[in-house]
């Protein structure tokens, strides 16, 4: 008998991840890639074929044994089977990402035995603001000439709230 106690953060019913990055923290880890970004973490790595091709390494376990998600939902991508193909999620347009670790990360499914790297991006707001929210970020390059940059906003509109988000990404060769 195998018994998987699990704690409940109290927002979602889902575990509460093993890390957190978010706020401050991931706006001054903020790379390019989700790999990028998480590349300073405890216990993570990243498996690369070039600058935009990266993938999280969980504790020595990447592809299908590890799960990424975004907005807890699976995000269909083929970065697990094919080291060739890139991570969908750009982490610009990240509120936070949760990182779980050990047995809890079975509970989203059998092949998830290195972990779970979930982005949270809030595309559907869960509450009402009471005034306008947003955030601009831009980046820039000097090694592939290259720049990003993503707008999100959330504002009400009673009994409603609405998000707005773009983003856009340019790279050229490597020099």
């Amino acid at each position: 008998t195998v018994f998987v106690v699990a704690e409940n953060n109290g927002s979602n019913g889902n575990l509460k991840p093993t890390d957190v990055v978010t706020g401050k923290k991931l706006q001054q880890q903020l790379g390019r890639t989700l790999a990028e970004t998480l590349d300073m973490e405890p216990g993570i790595s990243q498996r690369t074929m070039g600058p935009a091709p990266a993938r999280p390494v969980l504790r020595g376990l990447g592809g299908d044994r590890l799960l990424i998600l975004e907005d807890g939902n699976r995000t269909g991508d083929l970065s697990a089977s094919a080291p060739d193909h890139a991570v969908v999620i750009d982490p610009m347009s990240a509120e936070r990402i949760e990182i779980i670790r050990g047995p809890g990360a079975l509970l989203f499914g059998s092949n998830a035995m290195g972990g779970v790297i979930n982005v949270i991006r809030e595309q559907i707001p869960r509450n009402i603001p009471d005034h306008i929210h947003g955030s601009v970020s831009f980046q820039g390059e000097t090694v592939n000439k290259g720049y990003s940059g993503n707008v999100a906003l959330i504002f009400p509109f009673k009994p409603f709230s609405f998000r707005f988000d773009a983003g856009g990404r340019r790279g050229e060769d490597i020099s």
